[in-house]
């Protein structure tokens, strides 16, 4: 069985794997040790989708368990995955945007929130060589 499904994923558009001004700024107001550079070299688009979602914790939480997490089952077939470091820096993120989270409710600001992860995570084993 072919696993390619490579052909099914949506045309990268012109100017995708550049970041934008939003980004390069959100970027720059993570704490350094915070910063996805593998994420920002490698997946332009990812994280100026994050930039644009940053400010709304859940929708960020939302957009990186999508990336993190195949929920097609077994006729969707399986993704491909991320490069460890890749993933790993989009772990962090999740942490961060858990916490911030967390921390909202705590302070009662948002109620009943709750999320929820698919359980199959997505992360490509490097190549043996």
């Amino acid at each position: 069985m072919d696993n390619d499904f490579s052909h099914m994923r949506r045309p990268i558009e012109a100017g995708e794997n550049n970041l934008t001004p939003e980004a390069i700024r959100w970027l720059g107001e993570l704490p350094e040790d915070k910063r996805p550079a593998k994420l920002a070299a490698d997946f332009a688009r990812i994280v100026n989708k994050m930039a644009l979602l940053w400010a709304d914790c859940y929708a960020a939480s939302v957009y990186l368990d999508s990336l993190m997490f195949d929920d097609r089952g077994k006729e969707g077939g399986m993704r491909q995955g991320f490069p460890l470091p890749v993933a790993t820096e989009l772990g962090m993120l999740k942490e961060i945007v858990s916490a911030r989270i967390e921390a909202r409710a705590q302070r009662g600001t948002m109620q009943g929130a709750s999320l929820q992860a698919s359980p199959t995570f997505a992360v490509r084993s490097a190549p043996k060589r």
